[in-house]
């Protein structure tokens, strides 16, 4: 047997939120639980009762009047929440008051930034308005190359908040790898920078948007997001091509609304 690397102390087990977690389930369905042990042990014994449990517990919002559990014939028959109506965006974006940090970025080049949760609610409500405004609805596919930058949580949030199922890949895939990978799921939107920084370099994507323009004929629209202030220069915007920063001006005012979609629904 492996020497024991941790082990925490009875304070720390006592305040962990697992331990929360395990008396609320302990009193809803009258178990009596001492340890991590018999938690477990009673969450397999009780599934539809524990993950219901743990909806309430966290405070997931949407319908849930239907069953916790449909038990199949064999486990991996088991439909959880098969009634459920929710929103991944919804739930993602309510518990961040309009003043909290809820997003943080830094570069290579350390250009660091903060999005309050107010900066990216109006960002994912002009988002959704422009892709709603461009017939994008439940179960449509909405794809994005991008790095990991606020942006691409943003246009994450709205394609989700519609009922959209959302894909996306590293900027530094080459044209075919790109359309490899969406050309199975035909988007309707794609959102793409218009460089990216790797290794002190900046990498210029103006080609590799005129290629995904002239060969991705099913896409509706192409979002172009600048990498830093402004949009690269060598990027045009058409009536195909449209601006992160334009969306975001000219759809002010708008409302957020969420669409419901079913538990086992597909989202990425």
């Amino acid at each position: 047997m492996g020497k024991l690397l941790y082990s925490p102390d009875k304070q720390t087990v006592e305040n962990a939120e697992i331990t929360t977690f395990m008396h609320f389930f302990a009193e809803k369905n009258g178990l009596d639980l001492n340890n991590y042990h018999d938690f477990h042990r009673a969450s397999l014994t009780h599934k539809g009762q524990f993950w219901d449990n743990l909806r309430e517990f966290y405070g997931v919002i949407g319908d849930f009047s239907g069953p916790a559990l449909d038990v199949g014939s064999h486990m991996k028959f088991d439909q959880y929440f098969p009634e459920a109506r929710l929103n991944y965006a919804e739930n993602l974006l309510a518990p961040f008051a309009d003043a909290d940090d809820m997003l943080v970025f830094s570069s290579e080049r350390q250009n660091y930034r903060k999005l309050d949760a107010a900066t990216v609610r109006n960002h994912v409500t002009a988002l959704a308005s422009y892709m709603r405004d461009n017939d994008i609805c439940k179960g449509d596919r909405v794809a994005a190359v991008m790095p990991n930058m606020p942006e691409t949580v943003t246009t994450m949030l709205a394609a989700t908040s519609l009922g959209a199922v959302w894909a996306s890949c590293s900027p530094d895939f080459g044209v075919e790898s790109i359309i490899d990978r969406f050309g199975q799921i035909r988007p309707k939107i794609v959102i793409i920078c218009d460089q990216y920084r790797y290794n002190g370099k900046m990498i210029d994507l103006s080609k590799h948007i005129a290629a995904l323009q002239e060969r991705m004929t099913e896409v509706k629209k192409f979002i172009i997001v600048p990498f830093e202030e402004e949009l690269n220069s060598e990027v045009k915007t058409t009536d195909k091509i449209a601006s992160y920063l334009d969306i975001i001006t000219q759809n002010q005012g708008t409302q957020l609304k969420f669409t419901p979609v079913g538990f086992r629904d597909p989202l990425f």
